[in-house]
């Protein structure tokens, strides 16, 4: 209170419970996305595969929280509201595509057909479609970052989660087209391993701007 007046209350997003999850979303994403590439590094692990599934779908939920917190936040700029909508329909299909990518989807004997994707497609189309749409909407976040505040902490949060997006689109392509090179696979993981560190680094500077900076 400030001569007697009460001071009028923060924007939502300047609240430390609102800054709190926004950044635990995004952290959880990030580090299921490790572990969860990390597991594919051992096959003759009976349950590598059904464990990888399950951590890109917590992951992948996580960065939906992101995008669904800034979309319901920001919604007095009708551009960045489209740009944030790329994003939570990227992340979207990224939980579809996780989900996909679980056994008992994947070797799943039924025939059903949604615009191409089906049970073996599923995994592979979802993470294709939603790295596109991550990758571009990230980009565009970071041009126009550059053309105003040219805040570059907030290109770290940006640029970094765009970079791992575009990992994933090579490397799930790759997936998709195999050419039976020596460690094609090993390569694939390779390539998801950098994208998921990618996403992990955008989501330690969101949190940094958060809470060191003070910042949105």
């Amino acid at each position: 209170m400030q001569g007697g007046l009460i001071e009028p209350p923060k924007p939502i997003e300047e609240t430390f419970w609102w800054q709190f999850f926004h950044a635990v979303f995004f952290l959880i994403g990030g580090f299921t996305f490790i572990f969860g590439t990390a597991v594919y590094y051992f096959p003759d692990w009976e349950d590598s595969y059904l464990w990888g599934g399950v951590l890109y779908t917590i992951g992948s939920s996580g960065f939906l929280g992101v995008d669904v917190m800034e979309l319901f936040t920001f919604t007095s700029d009708t551009v960045l509201s489209i740009n944030i909508f790329c994003s939570a329909t990227g992340s979207l299909l990224y939980v579809i595509g996780s989900i996909g990518f679980i056994p008992a989807v994947y070797e799943s004997e039924a025939t059903w057909n949604v615009i191409g994707f089906t049970p073996a497609t599923t995994g592979v189309y979802g993470f294709i479609a939603g790295s596109f749409f991550i990758g571009c909407s990230q980009f565009w976040k970071v041009a126009r970052i550059m053309t105003t505040t040219k805040d570059m902490t907030a290109v770290g949060v940006e640029l970094n989660p765009g970079l791992g997006a575009w990992c994933f689109f090579v490397g799930t392509s790759m997936y998709n087209m195999p050419y039976y090179l020596d460690n094609y696979y090993g390569t694939i993981i390779n390539i998801w391993e950098v994208g998921s560190i990618l996403f992990t680094m955008g989501a330690l500077f969101l949190t940094y701007r958060h809470f060191v900076m003070g910042v949105v």
